[in-house]
């Protein structure tokens, strides 16, 4: 019981999940050799990740991928494992905010507010002005119009007699256009159909080249072979994780699904790979030596 106890309380105090490995691997009954034949590994490597020692690993990625598999083995949830390697490093430092300095608010000098109202007093007293003069300009106007509405009417009386003359040539005119407009409309119709014609007749669509297209999209394949050991993990076009697992040096992966494929790589300069049979640039980050790359867009 007291053993017990102990465990628990170096996994509180020791930081990283190393003590929780050496734990779990104790309680199964297995050695650091037995599980290093598991998982393909090293003796000294399953040491190292008991130890929290993860200086001769090649980046972060290839360390995640490491104690995923080992907790995998030991049927252990790798998630709070690999939060405790991340909250483990010594560049996991939470950055103390500065004071920002206050702006100067600079108040407004009263001289010119007195200049401001000034101003302001005398557009007043202009506007007013101007719209009374107006006002006077409109009452004359509207007297000098009156003898002009008089004579509008007496117009318009005139107007109502000859109306009824003036109606049935209007109508006369009106069906001799509708005769004259009908031919030349039946005209632009039969222009009209003899335009559409020609462009009825039009190839067909090639069917057989959009087959040939989706076919190779669904054939799209990918092809990686390894030089060295390398986490990889694969998500296909609609974002579903098709492969993640940790590769051995001289092995080969060939996957097929659909494009693009986002690839992440744990040890970059250790893979070569290929899509539809042509040659991929893998572009690596020199500081983790990992590569993250679209392929297929």
């Amino acid at each position: 019981m007291s053993d017990q106890v102990a465990d628990m309380i170096d996994e509180l105090l020791t930081p990283g999940p190393g003590n929780m490995l050496t734990n779990a691997r104790e309680q199964r009954g297995l050695t650091t050799r037995q599980v290093a034949e598991q998982l393909h590994l090293l003796p000294r490597q399953i040491e190292a990740l008991e130890a929290n020692d993860y200086h001769q690993f090649n980046g972060e990625i290839f360390c995640k991928g490491y104690l995923k598999s080992y907790a995998t083995l030991l049927e252990l949830d790798p998630e709070p494992l690999i939060k405790a390697y991340i909250d483990s490093r010594p560049d996991n430092v939470t950055p103390i905010p500065t004071a920002k300095p206050r702006a100067h608010i600079q108040r407004p000098h009263k001289g010119r507010s007195v200049q401001y109202w000034s101003l302001a007093a005398t557009v007043v007293v202009i506007g007013l002005l101007w719209l009374l003069g107006s006002g006077g300009e409109e009452e004359t106007v509207t007297v000098t119009e009156t003898p002009e509405v008089v004579v509008d009417k007496n117009i318009a009386i005139v107007d109502q007699t000859e109306q009824p003359s003036l109606v049935e040539p209007v109508a006369d005119e009106t069906a001799e256009l509708a005769v004259a407009v009908a031919p030349l409309e039946v005209e632009a119709q039969v222009e009209a159909e003899v335009d559409v014609e020609p462009v009825e007749v039009t190839e067909p669509v090639p069917v057989a080249d959009v087959a040939a297209e989706e076919s190779q999209v669904a054939e799209s394949a990918l092809n990686l072979t390894f030089s060295e050991d390398c986490w990889v993990e694969v998500k296909d076009g609609s974002d579903t994780m098709i492969f993640a697992d940790l590769r051995r040096a001289g092995s080969s992966l060939e996957l097929t699904g659909e494009p693009p494929f986002n690839v992440l790589l744990g040890y970059a300069p250790g893979v070569t790979m290929t899509y539809n049979g042509e040659p991929v640039a893998v572009v690596v980050n020199r500081k983790k030596d990992s590569a993250r790359l679209f392929v297929g867009e």
